[in-house]
């Protein structure tokens, strides 16, 4: 399991890869920025391991539990991203941006998850999306290592 690094400054964090038999990956709509679309991903809790925090994260913001996917594989490094100034307070508040391990997962189902409606709620809608086409509408500064993560699970999908 990945130990959790330590770079100053940056929230530590995981992110979610779910792919459906199709090889199509699962993007959600932001409920707070219309138009658009990430992969799940969200801070590593006090005492939690980094597939834990992608295992709670899945729930919370797709309502997609674990007996529904299956684990294929992990991002090898942790990536980093800043976060411009204009959205800390919103996102990560005091920190420069955010230090991500990234998981794999292939979704059994062979239906569209739903959006949760309680707690709070992350994402309006959900698509399915060829791979290569993840960097399309994610926010500019995730850019860079959505295009990374295409091109490393690309032949493990």
């Amino acid at each position: 399991m990945s130990q959790i690094p330590v770079l100053e400054g940056y929230r530590p964090n995981v992110g979610v890869m779910v792919v459906n038999h199709r090889g199509e990956v699962l993007m959600g709509e932001r409920t707070d920025v219309p138009g658009v679309w990430q992969m799940p991903q969200g801070g590593i809790d006090e005492g939690e391991t980094p597939l834990q925090t992608c295992l709670r994260e899945l729930v919370e913001e797709t309502g997609i539990t674990q007996d529904k996917v299956e684990l294929i594989g992990e991002f090898p490094q942790w990536l980093a991203y800043v976060v411009p100034t204009h959205l800390k307070a919103k996102i990560i508040q005091n920190k420069v941006g955010q230090l991500q391990k990234w998981f794999l997962l292939r979704y059994k189902p062979n239906d569209l998850p739903t959006p949760p409606q309680d707690g709070e709620i992350e994402f309006t809608a959900f698509k399915w999306v060829p791979l290569e086409e993840i960097a399309k509408d994610v926010i500019y500064f995730r850019k860079a290592i959505y295009e990374e993560l295409a091109v490393y699970f690309a032949n493990k999908i």
